[in-house]
């Protein structure tokens, strides 16, 4: 008997101390707001080449000045949204362009045919690559129907084609190298919304890379001498998007 009203007052103390049933203390768990949705953009993008090395038969090339040209982008992405962070994984096209103006000194030229005078040369840079962002941003505005985001993420860069084309001695000669074409850069930006479209501005800051081995398009003959081109191509990009 003793042993049943033990019993019976472990059960019933919860009440009689803390004032409620055992059964009606719930934990409440906060909820997230999560979703999921995918879209494409387009827009604009200009490299800013940075050139650290430009050297021919160890000879360093003075680089005059840069010209920034526009080119243009294309990608689809995916989003998953949770709470004010999202996280944008996308696949993307860019075509990129750039002229850089420069003065050879006589004699260490290579891609002279003949010994001339010093002169301005011209180097057109030309890039197709694709690329693998991953953005992961935070909502600094969301109330529908305007936004406001700022991202940032890295990004794996396929360049399949590379193209430096020279108007030198008033010919047009194309080259291209042999080295690796695969980059990884870092990328910041800012997103305004309305509604269902949104423009991105973004900044990319490219690594250093050295190129050394360059040859002739038309017939892949190696370039005589020596040249090393160490540089760090960074771009800035506005586009226009929707969100399906």
């Amino acid at each position: 008997m003793q042993k049943w009203l033990l019993l019976f007052f472990l059960f019933q103390l919860p009440h009689y101390v803390f004032g409620v049933e055992a059964d009606s203390v719930k934990i409440v768990v906060p909820k997230q707001n999560v979703s999921f949705d995918w879209g494409a953009q387009i827009g604009f993008n200009s490299i800013l080449p940075v050139i650290n090395t430009f050297e021919i038969d160890n000879v360093p090339v003075e680089s005059s000045r840069v010209e920034y040209r526009v080119g243009y982008m294309a990608a689809v992405f995916c989003r998953l949204n949770i709470d004010r962070f999202f996280i944008q994984p996308s696949v993307a096209w860019h075509r990129t362009e750039s002229d850089i103006f420069f003065t050879v000194p006589d004699g260490v030229d290579p891609l002279r045919a003949a010994s001339k005078n010093e002169l301005s040369d011209q180097l057109n840079l030309k890039i197709l690559t694709l690329e693998l962002p991953v953005m992961i941003g935070y909502h600094i505005v969301k109330e529908k129907p305007f936004g406001l985001s700022i991202m940032a993420g890295p990004k794996i860069k396929y360049n399949y084609k590379i193209r430096y084309t020279t108007n030198i001695d008033y010919f047009t000669h194309e080259y291209t190298s042999d080295d690796t074409a695969y980059r990884v850069n870092l990328v910041g930006g800012i997103g305004v919304t309305l509604w269902q479209m949104f423009f991105d501005f973004t900044y990319e800051v490219g690594l250093n890379y050295r190129e050394t081995n360059f040859k002739r398009v038309h017939d892949n003959v190696p370039l005589p001498g020596n040249i090393v081109f160490d540089k760090r191509l960074n771009m800035m990009g506005f586009s226009l998007g929707f969100v399906f």
